[in-house]
C-alpha cells in the first residue's frame, strides 16, 4: 500500500502490520487529476486535482494523522498488476482507514443544524438542504458504494471542504450524523452505516441492490467496484464489457449458498427477457440494475439450502423444492424470503417436461412469492438453468420418440469440439425443448407449421435455418428444411422478437427439398441437411436436421457435401 504523507506531499510502500495509520480521500473523478506519475513534479500542484489532494491532506494533519490515500495519485494505473492488486484490496484499506473524508464537489453550503433525534428533517430549509445533499454525483457513483460502507466514519466535506456531517462510527452518537438521510437515499439499512450490523449479515440481492442505481466510467467496474463488498476476487480484464459481471456472480456462488442471487427481475409480472449474447449467461443477472427491487430479500431459513450447484456441459444444475403446477410450469422455491413477510418465500417460475424443470436462455425469467405453505406439497428435484445460448448436440438416437413431428437439430463441431455455430432466438418459442435441442409441433395451430432459428456463423454473420412441415387430411406430413442468407440489418439482435415474421416472408423454402446451402457475407458456407431419424420414422414424421459449415470458400467447393 503507497500513503502519501501529509505534509511533505512524498509517497512511500508500506506492507502488511508496516501500515501506519491513516485518512482516506472518497470523491468523483473529475478533470484534470493529479496521477501517480504527477504527485511528485511541483507543476501538479497547478492541476485541477490537486485542490482535493491539498484539503484532505490539510484535514489529516489537523487530525494528527500523518498519512494519507488518495487513489488518484497512490496507484501506479500504467501496472496492471499493481492495479489489479489495488482494486481487489481496496474495500479492505477503506475498511482500515482511522477516518474516510468524502468531499462532494458539487454541494455547496452547509448542513442546517439537525434535530437530536436523527432523521428529524425540521423545517422546510432543513428540507431543502437534504435533498440538494442527496442528489450529489457522490451517490450515483458505483465505487464511493464501498467508500460509504467499508469505513467505520466518514465525515462529508463540499466542494469548498466546509463540513456538512458524519456518517457515525456507533450507534448512539447522534450529533451532526447523516446516517439516516443517506439510508433514506441509498436504501442501504441504517444499522449497516452506524455498525450495528455487518455487511456478512445482509443477503446477496440486498448488496446488489445498492448498486443498481449506480455507474461507473467503465463497463467492468461495475464489477470490480462490488469486490469486497462479497469478500471475493477475479482477475481484471478491461475489455471483457458485461461478461465481468457474470463472472463476479460465478465467483460468488462459489463462496455463497445464497440463493438470493437468483432472485433478480423481480415486479416485473411478465418477467424479463435475458439478453441474447454468448458472454450473458442464465441464472445470472446482466446487471445490477436488475436488483433495483430486491433491497427487501433476505435469507429463508424455512427453506433449506445445504443443497450446492454444479455445472456440465448443458448448464448449472440445483435442487431446489419444485411445487408443480400443470404439465408445462411448476415452481421452484428459493431460499430467500421478504423481509417483512414470513409467510412466503421467493420461487422462479420454470418450465416442465416429462418431469423435467429447466429455465432456457429462450425463457422470460420470472420470481414470485408463494406461499411457504406450499413448501410442504413440494418435492426437492434438480433444476437445470441452461448457461448459454449454445445447446447440447444430440449426436444419435430419437430423443422425443412419443411426439408425433419432431425436428431434431445437429450442429458439426471440429477437431475442438468447438460448435461451429451460435444459436441467438428461436421460433416459437413454446415449441423449443431445451433438454432434447429440438423444436416439436402439435397441429394445433393449423394445418401449416412453421419453425426458425437464428445462428451466428463463426464469422458473426446472422442467418436463419427454417423448417416447414404442411399436412393435408388423411395424408402423412410433408417436411422439408431449409437456409436463408444473412437477415437484415433490421432483423438481428437488437431486434429478436421482429424476425421470425420477417421469415416468414423472406423464407421461401422448396417443398420437398432435403438439403440446401448458402454462402454468408464472409464467405463461410452453410450447409443444411434433413435426414429421417430412423427407419420407423422415414415418411416424415420425425427429422434430423444437420447444420455444418464449410470453413472459407477456398477450402471447400459448393459441391461438396457435408460430412458426418
Amino acid at each position: 500500500m503507497r500513503l502519501l504523507h501529509a505534509e511533505k506531499r512524498t509517497l512511500k510502500e508500506f506492507f502488511d502490520d508496516a501500515i501506519p495509520i491513516y485518512a482516506i480521500l472518497s470523491h468523483t473523478w473529475g478533470e484534470d487529476e493529479v496521477t501517480f506519475q504527477d504527485i511528485l513534479k511541483p507543476e501538479c500542484r497547478k492541476k485541477i486535482g490537486y485542490v482535493k489532494i491539498n484539503y484532505a491532506c490539510e484535514q489529516a494533519i489537523r487530525d494528527n494523522i500523518a498519512w494519507v490515500w488518495v487513489d488518484t495519485c497512490c496507484i501506479d494505473k500504467s501496472s496492471s498488476a499493481e492495479l489489479t492488486e489495488s482494486i481487489n484490496s481496496m474495500y479492505r484499506w477503506y475498511q482500515r482507514a482511522n477516518v474516510c473524508y468524502a468531499y462532494l464537489a458539487d454541494v455547496s453550503g452547509l448542513c442546517p443544524e439537525l434535530n437530536s433525534k436523527e432523521g428529524s428533517l425540521g423545517d422546510d430549509k432543513n428540507k431543502e438542504w437534504n435533498v440538494k445533499f442527496a442528489k450529489s454525483k457522490w451517490f450515483s457513483r458505483g465505487w464511493t458504494l464501498q467508500e460509504l460502507i467499508a469505513p467505520s466514519e466518514v465525515r462529508f466535506y463540499n466542494h469548498s471542504w466546509g463540513y456538512i456531517g458524519i456518517k457515525c462510527r456507533n450507534f448512539f452518537r447522534y450529533e451532526g450524523t447523516l446516517s439516516r438521510i443517506i439510508s433514506k437515499r441509498t436504501r442501504i439499512e441504517h444499522s449497516l452505516l452506524t455498525n450495528v450490523r455487518t455487511i456478512e449479515s445482509f443477503s446477496i440481492a440486498q448488496k446488489m441492490s445498492w448498486a443498481s442505481d449506480r455507474t461507473t466510467s467503465r463497463i467492468e467496474d461495475m464489477a470490480y467496484c462490488l469486490l469486497g463488498l462479497f469478500n471475493v476476487n477475479i482477475p481484471l480484464l478491461y475489455g471483457e464489457g458485461e461478461r465481468a459481471f457474470v463472472r463476479l456472480q460465478h465467483e460468488i456462488i462459489k463462496e455463497s449458498t445464497d440463493q438470493s442471487i437468483f432472485a433478480w427481475g423481480f415486479g416485473d409480472p411478465t418477467g424479463v427477457l435475458h439478453p441474447q449474447r454468448p458472454y450473458l449467461c442464465l441464472p445470472f443477472a446482466p446487471h445490477p440494475s436488475y436488483f433495483q427491487n430486491s433491497y427487501e430479500i433476505v435469507q429463508c431459513p424455512e427453506v433449506s439450502c445445504v443443497n450446492g450447484y454444479s455445472y456440465s456441459s448443458i448448464g448449472l444444475q440445483i435442487t431446489l423444492p419444485v411445487l408443480r403446477v400443470n404439465d408445462s410450469f411448476s415452481y421452484a422455491i428459493l431460499g430467500c424470503r421478504f423481509g417483512d413477510d414470513l409467510l412466503s418465500a421467493i420461487a422462479l417460475c420454470v418450465e416442465s417436461y416429462e418431469g423435467h424443470h429447466f429455465i432456457t436462455t429462450q425463457s422470460r425469467w420470472r420470481v414470485e412469492r408463494v406461499n411457504l405453505q406450499t413448501i410442504d406439497a413440494a418435492t426437492k428435484q434438480p433444476l437445470l438453468i441452461n448457461t448459454k445460448p449454445n445447446y447440447p448436440v444430440i449426436t444419435a438416437g430419437n430423443p422425443l420418440s412419443g411426439l408425433s413431428n419432431n425436428f431434431v437439430l445437429r450442429f458439426s463441431c471440429d477437431g475442438t469440439k468447438k460448435l461451429d455455430f451460435e444459436i441467438i432466438d428461436v421460433y416459437p418459442r413454446d415449441r423449443w425443448n431445451i433438454t432434447a435441442s429440438s423444436m416439436f409441433e402439435s397441429y394445433m395451430r393449423g394445418s401449416e407449421n412453421m419453425g426458425a432459428v437464428l445462428l451466428s456463423g463463426r464469422s458473426e454473420n446472422l442467418f436463419v435455418v427454417g423448417f416447414y412441415s404442411k399436412l393435408k387430411h388423411g395424408e402423412i406430413p410433408t417436411s422439408t428444411a431449409g437456409v436463408v442468407i444473412d437477415p437484415s440489418p433490421d432483423t438481428g439482435r437488437s431486434d429478436a422478437d421482429l424476425w421470425p415474421t420477417r421469415v416468414r416472408q423472406r423464407c421461401k423454402i422448396e417443398q420437398g427439398a432435403m438439403s440446401t446451402q448458402t454462402t454468408l457475407r464472409s464467405g463461410e458456407l452453410v450447409f443444411v441437411t434433413m435426414s429421417p431419424i430412423n427407419e420407423s420414422l422415414s415418411k416424415g414424421f420425425s427429422h434430423f436436421i444437420d447444420i455444418s459449415a464449410g470453413r472459407y470458400r477456398e477450402l471447400i467447393t459448393p459441391s461438396a457435401p457435408p460430412k458426418y
